[in-house]
């Protein structure tokens, strides 16, 4: 997995490769609010490990 700009967090890229599903389906998620994540001042997104986790499990459920 590629190291995201802030140890420990994913980047959108990083969600897309872990969940076998397109960047788009990830970027789709994060402005839908499904995902939450952090916003750089960039405008890049940064989502914790345990975030991603959470959301597979209600998206599951």
């Amino acid at each position: 997995m590629a190291k995201s700009h802030i140890d420990g967090y994913l980047t959108p890229a990083d969600l897309a490769k872990r969940w076998k599903v397109s960047l788009r389906t990830v970027q789709r998620y994060l402005n839908e609010g499904r995902i939450k994540s952090i916003r750089l001042p960039g405008g890049q997104y940064r989502i914790r490990p345990e975030d991603a986790e959470a959301a597979i499990t209600k998206a599951s459920a």
